[in-house]
């Protein structure tokens, strides 16, 4: 039975080509005249979009909604339009069998309650080489997250606690979801969203700042929504279990995670708009942390190191270029520069011997130091060589930090941004006891870039029950 359509809320979309949403990236993967079958296909927005893209008639489209009055207006843009629960209906009564090259579930597994029975229904409406087009909210979304630990758990009209979602998903719990029903993922994307464009923006504010560093920093923290690219298992392929890496790293506790943030410089000011922040895990001998920053050049830059005290070791930063060449580069024998860098919570100590690292005591919540680039680098740069180096590697950054009470969190792998011109600067060498905790990355698209490279070794705490 379905219920009164007056009582339903009705899901309006429109979808933009030149923005990443979840609808614009699941039409991406229907070829034009493609047979798609639109399960929960609200009031129309993927039909709608398949006649403008590819002309009305050209792509045979069904779809099926809930709500009477979506299907009236959905179904100028559909073949045929059935108005249905789809925790009640059989698809099999309503479609043909192995007629759509596509079935589209935009948000809606999470809507029903007999998902495995529908997934099990689509595999007999798919044709042979058909797909499962799906995308999936993202229940671990670092707001969603910080709300909940604020003691709500408020449900909305729409987004990540629509009132009508009855299932939760995160990343991990969605792809055994899908192997153990029978698909396996050909392909998986994601939908960002930043925290102030996203519901839950007051009250991931509140949180306290480490918590919060921490959130961000965790696997999909800003991902939105998931969307998959799914085709049914064979016989052969067929897995109930999860495998053996996955089921190992789901054990708790996870790796514990450390931040480093970057933040440009311009005209003698920095500001939280203009930063870049990259993740690593504690513990680990060596791992790569991307900034990927945008045009124009900065006239300086200032880098948080950690986000809480601690002692860290750094033996070398360079600047280089998308080439590889160094274009600037500083080593602990130039002590005097770095020792008269601007700076706040960090005391300095020079080697004690040659070869030795220079040692930095971080100390307060916001330990900084601006990297004594020269100034006339930065003018050179934005003369116009800045913009003439070639595409290159991404900007890294690695670490080696000690285990923190044996805490473990997840590492995250930045991707480099495609074709970026970029540099990179290299601080090799740094060592930190602390406990852990972390910042997030933020997402850029950007043409120019750079690096920081940092390398530590572990330092052993005087005493179990005291803190670095």
């Amino acid at each position: 039975m379905v219920d009164s359509s007056s009582a339903l809320h009705i899901y309006d979309r429109e979808i933009d080509s030149s923005e990443r949403t979840s609808l614009s990236v699941l039409t991406s993967h229907i070829a034009p005249g493609a047979r798609v079958l639109d399960l929960g296909c609200g009031s129309g927005a993927i039909g709608r979009y398949l006649a403008q893209r590819d002309g009305a008639g050209t792509t045979v489209i069904d779809g099926l909604t809930i709500s009477a009055d979506e299907a009236r207006l959905a179904s100028p843009h559909y073949r045929r339009v059935e108005v249905a629960d789809l925790d009640n209906a059989r698809l099999s009564d309503l479609f043909p069998a192995q007629s759509y090259d596509a079935i589209v579930c935009a948000d809606v597994l999470e809507h029903i309650r007999q998902s495995p029975r529908v997934l099990a229904e689509c595999r007999q409406l798919l044709a042979p080489e058909g797909r499962l087009l799906l995308s999936i909210p993202n229940a671990g979304y670092a707001g969603l997250v910080a709300e909940l630990m604020a003691g709500e758990f408020r449900y909305r009209q729409e987004g990540l606690l629509d009132e009508t979602h009855v299932r939760f998903f995160t990343r991990r719990t969605l792809m055994r979801f899908l192997r153990e029903h029978g698909w396996i993922d050909v392909q998986a994307d994601v939908i960002t969203r930043q925290l102030p464009d996203s519901e839950f923006n007051v009250a991931f504010d509140a949180l306290p700042p480490a918590v919060a560093r921490h959130l961000l920093a965790l696997p999909d923290a800003l991902t939105y929504q998931f969307i998959v690219v799914a085709r049914p298992a064979s016989a052969k392929e067929a897995v109930t279990a999860a495998p053996a890496a996955e089921a190992a790293a789901s054990a708790l506790p996870a790796q514990a995670l450390f931040t480093a943030e970057l933040y440009l410089g311009f005209n003698g000011q920095f500001d939280e708009a203009r930063k870049f922040t990259a993740a690593g895990t504690i513990g680990q001998v060596r791992q790569t942390l991307a900034f990927t920053l945008p045009e124009p050049a900065p006239d300086a830059l200032k880098l948080d190191p950690a986000d809480r005290p601690g002692f860290l070791h750094l033996h070398g930063i360079a600047l280089l270029g998308a080439d590889g060449k160094t274009v600037w580069q500083w080593s602990p024998a130039d002590a005097a520069l770095l020792l008269g860098a601007p700076n706040s919570g960090i005391v300095a100590h020079p080697p004690a011997w040659p070869g030795a690292p220079f040692s930095l005591l971080l100390h307060g919540s916001d330990p900084w130091i601006e990297l004594p680039i020269p100034l006339r680098l930065w003018r050179r740069l934005g003369a116009g060589n800045w913009k003439s180096i070639s595409a290159g590697p991404c900007r890294r950054i690695t670490w080696r930090w000690p285990v923190w009470r044996s805490s473990a969190s997840p590492r995250r792998r930045w991707p480099c941004t495609p074709n970026a011109q970029s540099n990179r600067i290299s601080i090799a060498h740094a060592r930190k006891c602390c406990e852990p905790s972390t910042r997030s990355p933020s997402s850029h698209t950007a043409s120019v870039s750079r690096t920081i490279t940092c390398a530590s070794r572990t330092i052993t705490c005087a005493s179990r029950s005291r803190r670095c």
